[in-house]
């Protein structure tokens, strides 16, 4: 009986590490699940279902720094303000590459006319956006109405720079349409080399 049980224990274990080692019964896996049933259901207007999958989500996989994000929607969404902000922090602490938390923690400063706050985390989403986008553009459109900021300046005038540089050696490497050709040969050639084509 002792040996039957010893070798159906040797037989189940590569089926137990199978399963163990298994992505699909983890919780990062899980919390992922119920963060996109979450997302579903926000979309649908139902908010108390999807903060209920986001909670959920959260005390599967705790370093889960968009649903953190997401809480933090439902509960200004909701008027806990203070809940948003940390949520909104708590996103930023976690994942600090993460965007999206900085933009809302902006926004949601500038509705409690908190200025400062405001300026700091518009001029953090900008300086973090590797590349030209509408909410960079719209940070740098807050930054200018909150007062400015020398550092967003002069990082946009390179930017732009840059672009315009890039317009004009793409221009200047393209080949001159016929018009063009035409007057460069007369200036090049006189009027007879034009005439003799």
């Amino acid at each position: 009986m002792r040996k039957r049980v010893f070798f159906l224990i040797i037989l189940m274990l590569p089926v137990i590490k199978a399963v163990e080692g298994d992505d699909a019964f983890s919780p990062q896996k899980i919390a992922r699940e119920y963060r996109e049933k979450g997302y579903l259901a926000q979309k649908e207007g139902d908010l108390k279902t999807a903060k209920a999958f986001y909670e959920k989500a959260v005390s599967l996989d705790p370093s889960f720094a968009v649903v953190y994000n997401d809480l933090g929607i439902i509960y200004e969404a909701e008027g806990a303000l203070n809940k948003a902000e940390n949520n909104y922090l708590k996103a930023i602490e976690l994942n600090p590459a993460y965007l999206s938390p900085y933009t809302n923690i902006a926004l949601l400063y500038e509705k409690e006319e908190r200025w400062k706050e405001a300026k700091y985390f518009w001029k953090q989403r900008y300086l973090r956006d590797p590349r030209s986008s509408y909410w960079r553009e719209e940070a740098r459109k807050h930054i200018i109405l909150l007062g400015g900021d020398e550092e967003v300046r002069e990082s946009h005038l390179r930017e732009e720079a840059r672009e315009l540089m890039a317009d004009w050696e793409k221009k200047r490497k393209e080949p001159e349409d016929k018009f063009t050709q035409t007057i460069r040969d007369y200036f090049q050639g006189g009027f007879r080399s034009v005439s003799d084509n």
